[in-house]
């Protein structure tokens, strides 16, 4: 019984070291966005508010601690690229993330002000479930910062 706690524990830490590192490396971006000089703002010459996400799911993370295809590209597509905050762990069941400590994990990164940009919430939040993600007609609002590539 004792050692199945204390693997449950190890694993329960790895998680969070997993999550820890992709969470710092997002707020050190928003930081540096927080800090453009008010100058740059008046003036219109400030780099324009990039779409803020947030990701949760099991595809969201790859098998390591690098992005799946699908942020990455998101992360580097359109004229605004987007700041996405992968609170996502691979190996994650879809019914496991909708239990009350994934759910919580979530809520706490929206919470947290140190996430976002002056008390604005993401753009969008992106979920995936083992294969199942989801993403419909949300993606539609990324149309607008895309390059016209003539495709229908």
């Amino acid at each position: 019984m004792r050692r199945s706690i204390a693997v449950q524990q190890q694993l329960h830490d790895a998680m969070s070291d997993d999550i820890a590192k992709p969470t710092t490396i997002h707020r050190s971006r928003i930081a540096r966005l927080k800090t453009v000089p008010a100058r740059l703002v008046s003036s219109g010459s400030a780099p324009a508010a990039p779409l803020l996400m947030l990701a949760h799911g099991d595809s969201c993370h790859g098998l390591s601690q690098d992005d799946t295809d699908v942020i990455a590209q998101l992360r580097v597509m359109g004229n605004i690229n987007p700041l996405i905050l992968n609170v996502s762990h691979h190996g994650d069941a879809s019914t496991d993330e909708l239990l009350w400590p994934k759910q919580q994990r979530m809520i706490d990164a929206l919470q947290d002000p140190a996430n976002w940009l002056d008390n604005r919430n993401p753009d969008a939040i992106l979920f995936s479930g083992g294969g199942d993600g989801l993403a419909g007609n949300a993606f539609n609002l990324l149309n607008e910062c895309m390059p016209s590539s003539g495709q229908g």
